[in-house]
């Protein structure tokens, strides 16, 4: 029996029990894996955000453009680019990070600009809630696909 095993592995039963197994828990790890990187990808949205706008050197800026994102068949979502000059004089035009079909900022709309003096083109619109919701969204999402994947494993697959 062990010669027979070791002859054709993929013929073993542990093989077809793994294989049956994974061919099972597929949805949910496909669930769980695009929830971890909904949660991450959100996260870290929400980190710099937060980050910016408690942390952030303040200055006035303006919004200059409304860029426009738009996929075939559909949606247009819009982030707005603004402008701003740093505390050290350097003028800088940035491009909000998050694209939004309810972005509500209008060009030449004066605005409060949280920045990193790092890294001055790390910037954000204090006033713009969409950037905020977005990324509160993603991580919500996120986080009740992973809840929602593990609970489906617990209860389908263990």
């Amino acid at each position: 029996m062990a010669a027979a095993l070791l002859a054709d592995p993929l013929e073993a039963p542990v093989f077809h029990a793994v294989s049956a197994w994974l061919s099972d828990a597929f949805p949910y790890l496909l669930l769980l894996g695009s929830g971890t990187a909904f949660t991450w990808v959100g996260g870290a949205m929400l980190r710099r955000i937060l980050w910016l706008r408690s942390k952030g050197v303040r200055v006035p800026g303006a919004v200059v453009e409304r860029a426009v994102d738009q996929d075939p068949g559909e949606a247009p979502t819009y982030a707005a680019v603004f402008h701003f000059t740093t505390r050290e004089g350097r003028m800088m035009r940035v491009r909000q990070s998050v694209s939004s079909s309810s972005n509500r900022l209008r060009v030449g709309q004066r605005v409060t600009v949280a920045y990193d003096p790092r890294d001055p083109a790390r910037a954000d619109i204090v006033e713009a809630g969409s950037q905020l919701t977005g990324a509160v969204l993603f991580t919500v999402a996120g986080v009740a696909s992973v809840v929602g994947g593990a609970v489906l494993v617990v209860r389908d697959l263990l």
